[in-house]
């Protein structure tokens, strides 16, 4: 096969320099287009590592809007555990105030060691007064008026014989029993003093029953509160 102007030294020379010019000019191209190449496939890495950041950052915001909505659920939690636990903690304060209550009510009267010691002081102080000391018909009354006794005795007070008296109408809590409340003995308000010392409180009652410059001290019922 014989190409175009094979034969002619003027066609070959134009073709020549045609392909040369062609080829540098595509050598140009070439160079041209591998430098754009470079600078999109630059462009392109560029934005991919943005469009990466973007979807991390997007990540990040998604991770730190959950975690703030399991705090919030977490001390929405909390807070009602913590009313729950303060309710509960309410209730079994004021069950034990009401059980205290119960067993206060229930249990008999007694002196603790402190009264019993300061009560005893203040009567030792006025010995030789005589007193009877009478009780409610019940076991309760009997034990705290024996109590009572013995510190009067302990203290140096004489306990007097208890005379025979019917008791019409029991009475709750202590009185001290006398003929006349307005010419009460000195030993009644001596004893009332001493007992009003340790919270025990004693009115003063007039029988006519008492003999006059006589007095008695009268443990009733033990009051319900």
């Amino acid at each position: 096969m014989i190409l175009p102007g094979w034969e002619s030294i003027e066609s070959v020379t134009k073709i020549h320099r045609f392909f040369e010019v062609g080829g540098i000019v595509c050598l140009g191209l070439l160079v041209v287009f591998e430098a754009f190449s470079y600078v999109y496939g630059h462009r392109r890495d560029v934005l991919a590592e943005a469009s990466q950041g973007e979807n991390i950052q997007q990540a990040l915001d998604e991770s730190k809007k959950e975690a703030a909505r399991l705090k919030s659920e977490y001390e929405l939690q909390m807070g009602t555990l913590k009313s729950e636990a303060n309710a509960a903690r309410t209730t079994q304060q004021e069950t034990a105030k009401e059980l205290a209550v119960l067993r206060e009510r229930n249990s008999p009267r007694s002196l603790s060691t402190i009264d019993r010691e300061k009560l005893l002081a203040q009567l030792r102080m006025h010995k030789g007064y005589e007193i009877v000391v009478r009780h409610s018909p019940n076991l309760e009354s009997q034990g705290f008026a024996e109590q009572l006794s013995s510190v009067l005795v302990s203290a140096g007070w004489t306990l007097g014989r208890t005379p025979f008296r019917i008791i019409e109408k029991d009475a709750t809590g202590l009185f001290i029993v006398v003929n006349d409340v307005n010419k009460a003995p000195e030993g009644a308000t001596i004893l009332q003093g001493a007992l009003k010392s340790i919270g025990l409180v004693a009115p003063g009652a007039a029988n006519t029953s008492v003999a006059d410059g006589t007095f008695e001290l009268y443990v009733g019922q033990k009051p319900a509160n």
